[in-house]
C-alpha cells in the first residue's frame, strides 16, 4: 500500500468511526501533495482550500520543511453531504536550489460528489519552478503541470472506498 493510500485510509477510517456504521458517507476531498524535489531542498509548503467565489479559507495549512515525510495529505469534509459546490485548492511550495529560493505554484478546481470521497493528487514538479524576477509562467485560470500551462479544472477524480 502506498503512503498516500495509507494516509487516505486513516482519514477514511476516522470518518467512518465518527459517523457510526449505519451513517451515510460524508462528502469529502483528500488532497495528496507530491514533489520530485529532494527533501533537503524543501523550505515550506502552503495549501489553502476555498469555495469558488469566496476568499474565506475552508482549510489553510502552512508547514515548515524539511519536516514531515512526503507525500503530504489532508482532508476537507463538506458541512453537508449534498454540498458539492466547487472548491479551489491553492498550493505553494518553496525550495532552495543553486539559483536561490524558488516557488512552485499549482491550482486545482474540483467539484465534489454527494456522499463520495475523492482523491486529488497534486504533484509539484521542479520543471514548474519560478525564481524572483521570472515572468509568470501560467495566467489564471491555468496552472503549471509537467512544464505546461493546463486548465486547473480537475474532473473525474478517483473515488476512495472506506
Amino acid at each position: 500500500m502506498s503512503a498516500s493510500r495509507g494516509l487516505a485510509t486513516v482519514v477514511l477510517a476516522l470518518s467512518s468511526a465518527a459517523l457510526g456504521s449505519c451513517a451515510p458517507l460524508v462528502t469529502q476531498l483528500v488532497v495528496v501533495l507530491r514533489t520530485d524535489l529532494p527533501m533537503n531542498a524543501l523550505r515550506s509548503v502552503e495549501a489553502t482550500v476555498v469555495r469558488e467565489g469566496s476568499i474565506d479559507p475552508i482549510v489553510s495549512h502552512s508547514v515548515a520543511l524539511p519536516g514531515p515525510l512526503w507525500p503530504l495529505s489532508f482532508g476537507v469534509v463538506a458541512a453537508r453531504p449534498e454540498d458539492t459546490r466547487p472548491l479551489l485548492v491553492i498550493v505553494t511550495l518553496r525550495f532552495q536550489d543553486s539559483v536561490g529560493v524558488a516557488t512552485i505554484n499549482q491550482l486545482a478546481r474540483v467539484s465534489l460528489r454527494p456522499s463520495k470521497i475523492l482523491q486529488l493528487d497534486m504533484t509539484l514538479e521542479r520543471r514548474c519552478a519560478l525564481h524572483a524576477g521570472d515572468p509568470v509562467r501560467c495566467v489564471f485560470p491555468l496552472t503549471c503541470r509537467a512544464t505546461m500551462c493546463v486548465s486547473m479544472d480537475r474532473d473525474n477524480l478517483p473515488e476512495l472506498n472506506p
